[in-house]
């Protein structure tokens, strides 16, 4: 009996066995979380605390024994070192107090790359460096951990951004591994306020600016900046306390009074200039000009501003428009400025928001309401009088009659009357409205409602708020067309005393009603005609030079003779002899069995020359000679002097667009006082060839990369390159590149077996590279 019991297990256990990993794949449980909680370290730029959420039982069987590790990514290049670096970390384990690491040497981390952080915030911690393994639950509840940036680098990276996780990793599979709470991401960006509207009567306008509440890193590099208020106005404004002056400005400190401002003279606005008018905002307000300088983060919360503009000037200008803003400059360098907050803008122009209703008694094709919006006293004082009129645009002919005669009929509806909507026009006045031809239809939809057509003149804001209006359009008019039927309405303002100055009020609304044609079948296409291929032939002119003629109308891919091929070398090109005598290289010339490939352009004279530069410090023997003599006899690198091609020099980022845009065609030439490489810059960034960043840096192998794949269109590839021994340390968004540039002969790999994706380029690298990838096209 045992031993049929024994039998029967182990046919049990071999069928498990054969059973796929999916089978068991639901046996994982769920992933533990936990919460991130920001601690209070005073010398530290900011710090964290990650706490774990309670788990099961199956959590910590399943996940007790993988590696936890703090993960850190920086939009910078930065330098972690206790002395001279850019900053430290620092870790703190319990009852410890927070140590400063690494303790010995420095963490390089380059912008954009995660690193794993956690043994560098163990050291110095004794027994801290244990609890990375097992029971990696209960370690994070004991430990903490932070980032500190000297006031030097904060200063030159205003725009810094810090990210921070917590991540478990599979110790048995390490490219398994999950984020455990969420991602805290540090900034050190501009300070933030917001625009609060002040009710000051004696004003036209008034503002507050609060500032939100500042990180100790965004005090520290912007506390010592100016702040000021910027002023713009549409018109030509003289703000000043005379009888002369369109209005005045005012300000008001803490406890202080609202006090008028220019005391002494005038402010001159230009229209559409921006002015800066803190100085003035603060004349006659004791103590307050020495606050636009330091702390300027406190001093926005307790200063108030305004703006008054005279009846006179308002009346003349109802389409001011104002703007007002809080600027932050740098006292060290005027140029560099940011606004804090949104730029609030104020409108002479009364607005409304459209509404769209729904009405099926009486059946409506559409229905609006214009709901204006709460007007300024300005607003009321410049249009309290003048005429509100909806303006109907329709794009057919439509005879609008509400006895059933016409193509449909309006209707109206005012609120304070009665709920019931009126049919219009009433009996004997159809309304006829010409395809295209807007018309004013005010004064109907007002008939036959008492009272409402009074309500047209004098406060026009509120009586906007109390009529609705709509359009019917009966089946036969639609079943008649034979387009689409669009139509359009708006409200808008007139003025009395004179008829031509007239705003649309809130937005124009337009329907359309869209047209179904009937069902005709589409013709059999007739095939397009092929073009026949263009002719083309390369004459030889005698003199050495080759005449190419073509029927095309774009350059044609043509092989230029040799005489000799096996004796060309790589600097061999072909060069268009220009009307001038002048001579331009084909930099994408390439040797073939029978002579020289090039596209060229129709009736153009070319020839073959050696176009090869002798390099002092490129020995015969070089590995790189061949390709080196390939890029710089195509003018696609050039020495870095006379005679010398500096083959173990780095390539700069900024080197390469140069390159890849002489390859493309584009003319580089820069504008006085711009960078050497602005213009091929400009077109890698709008091109999608690189991001434009780092421009003088040191470009690595995967960069190298994936610049060259971008420019070749973004190839796909399944290429494998898991034979390299370093596969797994190229950057996820450069592996589909690596695989290309690997599967084309590109890029290679070194003699060791190692693909060395973080490794700086060459120059001689850079060289061999181009030139692979230029025989491989």
């Amino acid at each position: 009996m045992k031993k049929k019991f024994f039998a029967m297990l182990m046919a049990v256990v071999m069928v498990m066995a054969m059973l796929p990993a999916a089978a068991f794949a639901d046996a994982a449980p769920a992933l533990p979380t936990a919460t991130v909680t920001e601690l209070d370290a005073e010398d530290l730029t900011f710090a964290l605390k990650f706490v774990a959420d309670d788990v099961t039982e199956e959590q910590k069987e399943y996940y007790g024994s993988w590696i936890a590790d703090y993960v850190l990514t920086v939009n910078k290049d930065v330098t972690f070192a206790k002395e001279g670096g850019d900053g430290y970390l620092s870790g703190q384990y319990g009852e410890y107090e927070w140590i400063d690491v690494p303790a010995e040497g420095s963490v390089a981390v380059s912008a954009g790359e995660p690193v794993l952080i956690m043994e560098e915030l163990t050291k110095g911690i004794e027994g801290a460096q244990d609890l990375t393994y097992n029971d990696v639950l209960t370690f994070v509840q004991e430990f903490n951990c932070g980032v500190y940036f000297t006031e030097e680098f904060l200063a030159e990276n205003r725009d810094l951004k810090v990210t921070l996780e917590l991540k478990l990793y599979n110790p048995a599979a390490e490219t398994e591994s999950h984020t455990i709470g969420e991602a805290k991401v540090f900034s050190v960006a501009l300070p933030t306020a917001t625009v609060t509207d002040l009710d000051e009567a004696s004003l036209t306008y008034a503002l507050k600016f609060v500032a939100d509440e500042a990180t100790a890193a965004q005090k520290a590099v912007y506390g010592s900046w100016i702040a000021d208020y910027v002023l713009t106005v549409n018109k030509d404004v003289t703000f000043g306390l005379g009888e002369d002056a369109d209005g005045y400005l005012s300000g008001q400190y803490g406890e202080y009074e609202w006090i008028e401002v220019p005391a002494e003279g005038d402010v001159a606005v230009t229209a559409g200039e921006p002015v800066l008018i803190m100085e003035a905002l603060t004349a006659g307000i004791e103590g307050a000009q020495d606050l636009t300088y330091n702390d300027v983060l406190t001093f926005v919360q307790e200063f108030n501003c305004g703006v008054f503009f005279t009846e006179e000037f308002l009346a003349e200008n109802r389409d001011l428009e104002v703007t007002l803003e809080l600027k932050l400059y740098n006292p060290e360098d005027a140029s560099e400025s940011y606004t804090i907050g949104e730029a609030y803008t104020f409108s002479g122009l009364p607005t409304a928001t459209v509404t769209e209703i729904t009405v099926t008694d009486p059946e409506l094709t559409f229905a609006l309401k214009f709901v204006a919006d709460e007007p300024t006293a300005m607003q009321k004082e410049a249009y309290g009088s003048w005429i509100a009129d909806y303006v109907l645009t329709v794009n057919q002919d439509v005879t609008f009659a509400a006895d059933g005669s016409g193509d449909g009929y309006l209707a109206g509806q005012y609120t304070n009357y009665s709920e019931d909507w009126v049919l219009v026009p009433l009996e004997g006045n159809n309304i006829e409205v010409k395809a295209n031809q807007s018309i004013n239809i005010m004064g109907k939809m007002t008939e036959g409602i008492p009272g409402a057509v009074d309500v047209t003149y004098n406060d026009i804001l509120t009586f906007v708020q109390e009529f609705n209006c709509g359009a019917f359009f009966s089946e036969e008019y639609l079943d008649s067309l034979t387009s689409d039927l669009v139509v359009t309405l708006e409200l808008k303002v007139y003025n009395p005393e004179d008829e031509t100055e007239s705003y649309t009020v809130g937005d124009v609304k337009t329907f359309t009603v869209e047209f179904e044609a009937p069902y005709v079948p589409e013709p059999t296409p007739t095939p397009a005609p092929v073009a026949p291929t263009p002719s083309t032939e390369v004459k030889d002119n005698e003199d050495g030079t080759f005449t190419v003629t073509s029927t095309s109308t774009t350059p044609v891919e043509v092989v230029v003779p040799v005489e000799d091929v096996a004796a060309a070398g790589p600097g061999t090109v072909v060069v268009v002899v220009n009307p001038d005598g002048t001579e331009t290289v084909l930099m994408d010339s390439v040797l073939t069995d029978e002579g020289v490939k090039a596209a060229v352009a129709a009736g153009a004279v070319v020839k073959v020359v050696d176009n090869s530069t002798d390099f002092e410090d490129v020995a015969e023997d070089n590995w790189a000679e061949d390709a080196i003599d390939f890029v710089s006899a195509r003018e696609l690198m050039n020495g870095v002097g006379e005679e010398t091609f500096a083959p173990e020099a780095t390539t700069s980022r900024a080197m390469v667009w140069t390159i890849l845009a002489r390859l493309a065609g584009v003319d580089l030439t820069v504008a006085e006082g711009e960078d050497w490489y602005a213009a091929a810059q400009k077109w890698a960034i709008e091109n999608g060839i690189s991001d434009g960043t780092n421009a003088e840096e040191e470009i690595t192998r995967e960069q190298l990369a994936t610049m060259l794949w971008r420019f070749a269109g973004e190839p796909a590839s399944d290429h494998d390159i898991s034979d390299f021994a370093d596969h797994e340390e190229t950057s996820d968004w450069a592996l589909e590149a690596k695989k290309w540039a690997n599967e084309n002969g590109i890029i290679n790999g070194h003699a060791d077996g190692t693909l060395d994706p973080q490794g700086d380029a060459t120059r001689a690298q850079t060289a061999q590279v181009l030139m692979n990838y230029l025989l491989a096209k």
